[in-house]
C-alpha cells in the first residue's frame, strides 16, 4: 500500500448539490421513487442511466437535474402493467416537455433575482433595512 487513505463515501444528502455527481443523482432517485411510488427502484441498465444523467448534469448543472427527477416522479401515473419509472424513460419521453418548462422557470427566477439586486443596489432586504 502507499498509505494514502481513500475518505469513505459520502451520502448524497451530506453533499451540497453542486457536489453531487452521476451516482449521487441515481441514488436521490432511488430513494424518491421509493418514497413516492411505494416501490423499489428498478432499471435495465444503470451505467445507461448514470450516463445520461451526467450528460444532463454537465449540459444543464444539478439544479436542473434535480428539479427534472422531482418533476417527473411527481407527474408519473403509476398504473398495473407499469407500476413504476425510471430515468431513462422519462428522459427519452418526457424531457421534450419538461426541460424548457423548468428552463424557462429558473431563467424567470435569475432574472427576477437580478431585478431585486439592481433595484436595491446589490443590497439584501436585510442590509436595506440597516441602511434605511
Amino acid at each position: 500500500m502507499n498509505g494514502s487513505k481513500r475518505s469513505k463515501a459520502t451520502h448524497y444528502s451530506e453533499k451540497p448539490l453542486v457536489k453531487w455527481n452521476a451516482t449521487d443523482f441515481g441514488r436521490y432517485l432511488a430513494d424518491e421513487h421509493e418514497r413516492i411510488l411505494g416501490i423499489p427502484y428498478v432499471t435495465r441498465s444503470i451505467a445507461a442511466e448514470r450516463k445520461l444523467i451526467k450528460l444532463m448534469a454537465e449540459e444543464y448543472g444539478p439544479q436542473t437535474v434535480k428539479t427534472f427527477i422531482d418533476r417527473f416522479l411527481a407527474e408519473y401515473r403509476p398504473t398495473t402493467q407499469y407500476p413504476g419509472t425510471t430515468f431513462f424513460f422519462a428522459y427519452s419521453y418526457v424531457r421534450e416537455r419538461l426541460l424548457p418548462q423548468i428552463l424557462a422557470e429558473q431563467k424567470r427566477k435569475q432574472a427576477a433575482s437580478l431585478a431585486e439586486e439592481t433595484v436595491n443596489g446589490g443590497m439584501s432586504a436585510d442590509e436595506l433595512e440597516a441602511w434605511l
